[in-house]
């Protein structure tokens, strides 16, 4: 492959992080939205269970965004402390207590750090689950896009009598 193109896919990845971050949290809460709907399935459409699951998802994703986030880069391992784990938790636990309604909002209402722990990871447990399919359509996705841009620069650059230099496996 051309070093031009090489660096000009890098390039093209590089600007569209913030996308591709826009993307995943896009595809995990739809994850959560389609594990609610399992619930429902499995155990009747107003399933108790699964509006305690939407409550964590929805608390699970703010505590993401507003704890989880920043304390995983300021930490030099790159990882959540145990108090950390457990501010995040009790945030978590904080909001589904907010959002929950009904007979739902009264179980969560009840219930401590330790049984919010549980539902926390159900909710995390079933986004890895779900996200190595949205990552692989995503990147797909993404590689595509790329692809086609690379192709087109190439075009342009060709047609401007341009050449991306030699191949990497060629002896010439």
């Amino acid at each position: 492959m051309d070093v031009v193109l090489v660096a000009g896919m890098s390039e093209l990845l590089v600007s569209n992080l913030g996308l591709i971050a826009l993307g995943v949290c896009v595809g995990l809460v739809a994850i959560c939205g389609v594990l609610a709907n399992i619930f429902r399935k499995k155990y009747g459409k107003e399933s108790v269970l699964a509006d305690i699951f939407e409550a964590f998802a929805s608390g699970v994703s703010e505590s993401q965004e507003e704890i989880v986030r920043d304390a995983k880069k300021a930490a030099e391992d790159g990882k959540l402390s145990k108090e950390e784990r457990k501010q995040a938790v009790e945030h978590a636990l904080g909001i589904a207590k907010d959002v929950a309604t009904g007979e739902a909002g009264k179980q969560v209402a009840k219930m401590g750090v330790a049984e919010a722990r549980k539902w926390v990871g159900r909710v995390l447990a079933g986004r890895k689950k779900g996200m190595a399919e949205t990552n692989a359509k995503t990147a797909e996705a993404k590689s595509n896009e790329a692809q086609a841009k690379v192709h087109e620069a190439a075009l342009k650059m060709s047609k401007m009598g341009i050449t991306g230099g030699t191949d990497a496996g060629s002896d010439t």
